[in-house]
């Protein structure tokens, strides 16, 4: 999913900006890369710690799964 060039619209209050109108498509993107910057955060804490990690499908592996 590609960001839109559509630049998005604000309300102002006060001549202050309080509130942007996006295109749902670039909202929805927005959140996406949020949330990926939010689990690659998580991923390096845990990696700080003692906790044991491996890839997927050597999990899978593990499980009994053929993928």
């Amino acid at each position: 999913m590609e960001r839109t060039k559509h630049k998005p619209d604000f309300i102002y209050r006060g001549n202050k900006p309080v509130a942007a109108i996006l295109k749902i498509h670039d909202y929805e993107k927005m959140l996406e890369d949020l949330e990926d910057i939010e689990d690659i955060r998580y991923l390096n804490e845990i990696r700080k710690t003692d906790v044991q990690t491996f890839e997927f499908d050597d999990y899978l592996a593990t499980r009994g799964v053929n993928v």
